[in-house]
């Protein structure tokens, strides 16, 4: 019979190696455990080894995927209490803990794949880390490069023409804000260790500071892990499933749509949060939300409810000054907040028309995209409630009856 100080270093030692040589850094399975001992002294050196800090368990009843550690680990006493519970009967793995494996392997200096280190020292592979934004510019026009983000969600991929040395592949990202507001880029471990070596380097010289006071959109975390892509809708989203109610009503009220066009609930392209803070990026997506809401009001809506259409000298009126009118006409008292969202829109849309601004960089144009974006959707979410108060409009089934205006700014 073995002694138990024994015992446990043969299975510390093949518990370490066992990770070692893993490629996804991945724990000894129970059913690998091949200790040449009883199990009640098998089980009595994994609770020891638990208990002096020097390994760690993870079962399928603490995560789904207990093969690789993707969150942590619950604490000492929850992996103690499962394993008197459950001894050998049910699926866990064990894994050598943070503090031995920062014994074990060490380095100096920043490691040449920084984040396969990371989950070699036994970090979460899906902790969310944080990275300034500006770690994404050389990829948005490199045609080099694969660039997509929409949503919130995001992914870049190498094209051949990219050399094996600065190949990136990252298959997910998303938005975070950092300790001060600022938006910043969340990425996981797990899918940062698969980039090159200078892809990892310079990815990890952009870690924000102080991690652990930065938030990831708590829906998107959810869903990517529990691999139910059911996204609450962004605002950009609601304001195309705003103009799809308000057709819907005005069709069935009023004989005719007051938007001209629709989109399906498909956002047109580039429709979306802005990926770069300039002026020019950001003009061009004030030009695209004018001709989504404003530019696509529907003349034809106001002759049709016998409005004129010109003013006395003859000239044409606009559509958001006949809008103006005929919201003076049926509520007076919410006349503003539906017409001035829109009438900023295009008085922003008109300024490069008369006035040559030169292209800067300006972090705060986030906040201005997410400013104005709210205030056209609250704008057309009023629009919509207001006609459903009619009294045609009341037993009208509209297509989208919960639009959120749900945006991390």
């Amino acid at each position: 019979m073995k002694e138990n100080i024994g015992i446990e270093k043969e299975l510390l030692d093949t518990i370490f190696n066992n990770f070692k040589v893993s490629s996804d850094c991945n724990g000894l399975a129970s059913y690998n455990l091949n200790i040449n001992c009883k199990e009640e002294d098998l089980l009595i050196a994994i609770a020891n080894l638990i208990t002096a800090n020097k390994i760690s368990l993870l079962a399928s009843e603490h995560d789904e995927n207990p093969h690789i550690i993707r969150f942590g680990f619950p604490t000492k006493r929850e992996q103690i209490g499962f394993l008197q519970r459950n001894k050998l009967t049910k699926l866990f793995c064990l894994y050598p803990s943070v503090s031995y494996l920062s014994r074990k392997v060490k380095t100096d200096v920043i490691p040449k794949f920084p984040f396969k280190y990371m989950m070699q020292q036994g970090k979460a592979q899906f902790k969310a880390c944080y990275f300034e934004w500006g770690v994404l510019f050389k990829y948005f026009s490199d045609p080099r490069y694969k660039f997509e983000f929409s949503d919130y969600i995001g992914k870049i991929e190498s094209t051949d023409e990219v050399s094996k040395e600065s190949y990136i592949n990252l298959r997910t990202f998303g938005v975070g804000k950092d300790c001060k507001g600022n938006r910043v880029v969340v990425a996981f471990p797990k899918d940062l260790s698969e980039m090159s070596s200078a892809c990892q380097i310079e990815w990890y010289s952009k870690l924000v500071p102080r991690q652990e006071q930065c938030f990831i959109l708590d829906d998107y975390q959810k869903n990517f892990f529990g691999c139910c892509w059911n996204f609450p809708s962004t605002v950009y989203t609601s304001i195309v499933q705003e103009i799809a109610n308000i057709n819907i009503l005005t069709k069935w009220v009023f004989s005719c749509e007051f938007f001209s066009k629709e989109f399906d609930n498909t956002k047109p392209i580039d429709f979306d949060m802005i990926y770069l803070p300039t002026y020019k990026v950001y003009m061009d997506y004030v030009s695209l939300l004018e001709k989504i809401v404003v530019s696509n009001i529907n003349k034809k809506f106001f002759a049709k409810l016998g409005m004129s259409c010109k003013d006395s000298k003859g000239n044409d009126k606009g559509t958001l000054h006949l809008l103006k009118e005929w919201l003076q006409l049926i509520k007076p008292e919410i006349e503003e907040e539906i017409h001035l969202p829109l009438k900023d829109v295009r008085d922003l849309r008109q300024i490069p028309a008369h006035k040559i601004k030169k292209n800067k960089y300006d972090i705060g144009l986030f906040n201005n995209q997410h400013d104005l974006t709210v205030k056209v959707f609250n704008s057309l979410n009023l629009l919509r409630r207001l006609m459903q108060t009619l009294p045609k409009a009341k037993n009208i089934d509209i297509r989208y009856k919960e639009t959120k205006n749900y945006i991390v700014p």
